[in-house]
């Protein structure tokens, strides 16, 4: 999401942004990282998450730009899983504020990126691991697994 904001002060506004977001991926969420990055200095605050239940954040600050640009992070980890939609607990509903200053119009982009069902993702790990052996396997590259032909 990209957002150019004018203010009519300089003088520290704060801006309250609320997001609804459906699951429309292929796995449970139990994890929601949401990059906030801006042209000015600023500051997160008040992040949560209002529904499903049990969710909790962390915010990292935006340090030194990077080609003038200040980048934050809020880490928003679950109780509840967000189901795949149109499932009960399918939207996740979070929000934060963000406070900065010092000139009249200002961009903000937001970018954010969900976060497996650890059994979701440890499925996908066996899977992945049991066919590369498979194919090794085949190759005859695994040691003792070799078919020799007479």
């Amino acid at each position: 999401m990209d957002l150019t904001i004018t203010t009519d002060t300089a003088s520290d506004p704060t801006l309250t942004i609320n997001n609804s977001i459906n699951n429309t991926s292929s796995f449970a969420w139990t994890a929601y990282v949401v990059n906030v990055a801006m042209n000015q200095s600023f500051t997160i605050d008040s992040a949560g998450v209002v529904a499903p239940s049990g969710w909790s954040d962390g915010i990292t600050q935006p340090g030194a730009p990077v080609g003038g640009i200040f980048t934050g992070t809020i880490d928003y980890t679950g109780g509840t899983p967000v189901a795949i939609y149109a499932a009960l607990n399918s939207t996740l509903d979070f929000g934060y504020q963000v406070t900065f200053g010092g000139s009249t119009q200002y961009s903000l982009t937001e970018s954010a990126n969900p976060v497996p069902e650890p059994g979701a993702f440890s499925l996908l790990m066996i899977a992945g691991l049991w066919f590369g052996g498979w194919k090794l396997t085949k190759r005859g590259i695994v040691p003792g697994t070799r078919t020799l032909k007479w």
